[in-house]
């Protein structure tokens, strides 16, 4: 990588960097790209140059925000936590991620994090398929999965959880912020997992 190419990673981050900062303190409504060229010490047409428009500035922060999902997903997975663990963060794990956005920047933001597919595109999906298969494989092995059921059964049993967590955050919120409901939920999900079918 040149000399050219660096600066202007190191620009488009500082740019990404600065929306990032402004949208989660201000909201989307209140940042002005002048705002952001301001916070990133970049000039207006440079970031024009680079995204053309405000609107398209926050489509790339949001995908990269959905990246660093991706990521802490992956090291989730690598970790050594146990496997009840591991299921528990994977099942609430979008909500965690949202807890580190402003209450403002989430019910602005809300419907695209709803509506934006994390399994858009062939890469994300074998992504997420992986690391379902993973982690019902390590399941088995540490006999938390003891029902006699496909990996394609299991797979479903686990999205359709997550479908209702990624679809209903502020009820996810709720979930996750109340111990005693979670354990029960939580509780009901591991069930499903050792019940035999009859």
């Amino acid at each position: 990588m040149d000399g050219f190419q660096k600066r202007t990673l190191k620009k488009r981050k500082a740019i990404l960097d600065a929306a990032f900062i402004l949208f989660n303190q201000y909201g989307y409504k209140n940042v002005t790209i002048a705002n952001i060229s301001k916070e990133a010490h970049v000039s207006l047409e440079t970031i024009y140059n680079y995204f053309e428009s405000k609107d398209k500035l926050k489509n790339e922060l949001l995908n990269h925000i959905i990246d660093d999902f991706c990521i802490l997903t992956e090291n989730l997975m690598k970790s050594e936590l146990p496997i009840e663990t591991k299921f528990e963060k994977l099942l609430l794990s979008k909500v965690d991620f949202a807890k580190k956005f402003s209450p403002q920047f989430l019910t602005e933001e809300l419907h695209e994090l709803n509506d934006l597919d994390l399994f858009d595109g062939e890469d994300r999906k074998q992504f997420f398929h992986n690391v379902m298969l993973q982690i019902i494989e390590q399941g088995r092995e540490g006999k938390i999965i003891t029902v006699d059921a496909s990996s394609e059964a299991l797979t479903t049993y686990v999205e359709i959880f997550q479908y209702y967590i990624t679809h209903n955050f502020a009820s996810a919120l709720q979930i996750s912020n109340n111990t005693d409901l979670l354990k029960e939920v939580n509780f009901l999900f591991f069930n499903g997992l050792k019940t035999k079918i009859e």
